[in-house]
């Protein structure tokens, strides 16, 4: 049986920029995220769950915790999710309310939409993830490592 805990007792952090670890009185162990609700509720009904697949705590809202853990939890939830690497950009273009990219990625080349009021955001880590319209997540490594004409197309839409 498991322990379940409370949140003032518990301090969530990051081991080597990408593996969730939790720590309460003891030493820190790995912890993972999972989504209860994935696509409906992206941000609520989160179960914390150790290495054994054993519930630690449940969140119902990110918005309860305080800010770095909601930082943290969101972009480990991002990254949680399959994912497609940019490699280049061919192109962004600015439609009637749609933004359409054409890229080349991990798996080939791709064209996708967003609105035109979304914006790439950068994670804490510095990846870069841009959630089109189907709801499938692009990410980019590095975005200062893609080739030149790629990095000018991308940064004009990055704060």
């Amino acid at each position: 049986m498991c322990k379940r805990i409370e949140y003032d007792q518990i301090k969530f952090s990051l081991k080597n920029d990408y593996l969730l670890q939790a720590q309460t009185d003891g030493a820190p162990f790995e912890i993972y995220l999972k989504r209860c609700f994935p696509w409906t509720h992206p941000y609520e009904f989160i179960s914390v769950r150790n290495v054994d697949d054993k519930e630690i705590f449940f969140i119902e809202d990110l918005n309860e915790l305080n800010e770095s853990d909601q930082k943290l939890f969101r972009d480990q939830l991002k990254n949680a999710l399959f994912t497609l690497d940019i490699t280049r950009i061919n192109s962004i273009d600015d439609e009637v309310e749609i933004r359409k990219f054409d890229v080349q990625t991990n798996k080939g080349h791709r064209v996708f939409q967003t609105m035109i009021d979304y914006w790439p955001e950068i994670l804490s880590n510095g990846e870069v993830i841009i959630n089109d319209l189907s709801g499938d997540l692009y990410k980019i490594a590095d975005w200062k490592s893609l080739d030149t004409k790629s990095r000018e197309l991308i940064e004009n839409y990055l704060d």
